[in-house]
């Protein structure tokens, strides 16, 4: 895991300089936040995205706003009081919908390395969870459960 975590750092050095005419302003934040997901993407689901690919775009997006929105008063008061602040919108709608959206790509990217799975070769962190999973559910004891609306959660051993 080392050699291939080295390697996958390796190739994404290249991309880190971002390609514009000398003289020009770009967004530093855009190019190195776009590099590090796209490392960590290839670690969890072996595979690198194109940084100009939408679904990956969109999830950074999603990611980075709701980051920005969790600072936000309202959204601290919804994680005090949820039971009375549901009952109101406010940014915290927008953090849920973003979540659900996350994990529905989730979802998307477990059911095709399900298709593809090789329970003798975990090539990425998806394959181990996956083969966590047939283990654990083989066994009887399930504790990491994956259902079909695209949750996932542990529970007690």
């Amino acid at each position: 895991m080392r050699i291939s975590l080295y390697s996958a750092t390796q190739s994404f050095n290249e991309w880190i300089t971002p390609p514009h005419p000398k003289g020009c302003p770009f967004n530093l934040y855009l190019i190195i936040s776009s590099a590090v997901a796209s490392v960590n993407a290839s670690l969890v689901f072996g595979k690198r995205f194109d940084y100009e690919d939408a679904d990956f775009q969109n999830l950074l997006h999603l990611s980075a706003e709701s980051a920005l929105l969790a600072g936000s008063p309202l959204v601290q008061l919804y994680d005090t009081f949820p039971s009375l602040m549901k009952h109101f919108k406010g940014p915290y709608t927008t953090i849920l919908t973003n979540y659900s959206k996350i994990l529905g790509f989730l979802k998307k990217q477990i059911e095709k390395h399900k298709k593809d799975w090789d329970p003798f070769k975990h090539s990425d962190l998806t394959d181990v969870y996956i083969g966590e999973m047939d283990k654990r559910r083989k066994k009887r004891r399930c504790c990491l459960h994956y259902e079909q609306s695209g949750s996932l959660y542990s529970g007690p051993d």
